[in-house]
């Protein structure tokens, strides 16, 4: 895949504009995410969020699709050769998302070792223009993780990036975990990717869950698309292109997302060759606590450090 610049302008690009910001784009299978460019323009730093001895948190603002896409980036204060990892975040109602969520804690052990972390906010959410929950399959917050990406990859040397290694990792959780395994099926450069208690990589199984959490008043897509179309935009019929190492970490207790989707997926790579270990935590909820999550902590890092 190539990351290039895409310039757009007049009419046409106005009205590609109103069209996201209102929800109605046409949203995006995985062979379209193929045969599409990204990592136009560039990421920016707002203001100093807050400075410790560890690193540096940066407010961040980057374009998607011509959205402005807030989030924040960590950049450690010692050390060279830097790799980055972009975490994604799970679901929480947008209204009451903020940037520095549950996930920020994750962040910033991981900005603590030597990573640069970068946590965009989903488009609709913590101050991200668009809306949330406009497309079914999160096509949308996975464009907007490519284009995160190849800008970070473009901007490799200068400024905040200038010890940047050149190798790109994805921390996903939850939503956020179906959303990294879709980026790593689309960007066969991504070099590493943790899924700690993932959707799942079926969109049917995805909005059949969707439809309950939200008593029926989401996941309708499910009978709005063909089978097909639904088979598109599901990951687990491309396993075939990755070449990402993997690690998926879930608790046999979750109550939010089922740990059969995570033996699912780890039967189904392996059985394919990829480079995947799966990890199961007895007891263990959508969000690990104590112990569990002290384990699992150590085991992204001793992950992350050996492949970027």
């Amino acid at each position: 895949m190539s990351f290039s610049r895409i310039v757009f302008s007049g009419p046409f690009w106005a009205m590609f504009i109103t069209l996201l910001s209102s929800g109605s784009l046409a949203v995006s299978t995985i062979p379209q995410l193929w045969n599409t460019h990204f990592g136009s323009g560039g990421f920016k730093l707002v203001r100093i969020m807050s400075k410790n001895s560890s690193f540096t948190r940066y407010q961040l603002e980057y374009p998607s699709d011509g959205l402005k896409i807030q989030g924040f980036v960590n950049v450690p204060s010692k050390g060279t050769a830097h790799p980055v990892v972009v975490m994604l975040h799970g679901y929480v109602t947008p209204s009451r998302y903020r940037t520095l969520d549950y996930t920020t804690r994750y962040a910033d052990d991981l900005a603590r070792s030597g990573f640069i972390v970068f946590h965009p906010n989903f488009r609709g959410q913590g101050g991200s223009q668009g809306k949330a929950d406009a497309d079914p399959f999160r096509s949308d917050y996975v464009r907007d993780t490519l284009n995160l990406i190849g800008q970070i990859r473009k901007q490799k040397g200068k400024g905040i990036l200038k010890g940047f290694n050149g190798n790109v990792g994805l921390w996903g959780h939850s939503m956020g975990g179906g959303v990294a395994l879709k980026t790593l099926v689309a960007d066969p450069l991504i070099k590493a990717a943790v899924l700690y208690a993932p959707m799942s990589g079926d969109e049917a199984k995805n909005l059949k869950r969707i439809q309950m959490w939200s008593g029926g008043t989401r996941g309708k897509e499910l009978s709005r698309y063909s089978a097909k179309t639904i088979a598109q935009h599901s990951a687990l019929n491309y396993l075939g292109q990755v070449s990402t190492a993997i690690r998926v970490h879930h608790g046999t207790a979750d109550t939010e997302v089922p740990f059969s989707w995570t033996k699912e997926l780890c039967e189904k790579a392996k059985g394919q060759g990829l480079n995947i270990r799966c990890t199961s935590y007895a007891s263990a909820g959508h969000i690990f606590t104590g112990k569990t999550d002290q384990a699992f902590r150590a085991e992204v890092k001793i992950f992350l450090k050996q492949h970027l």
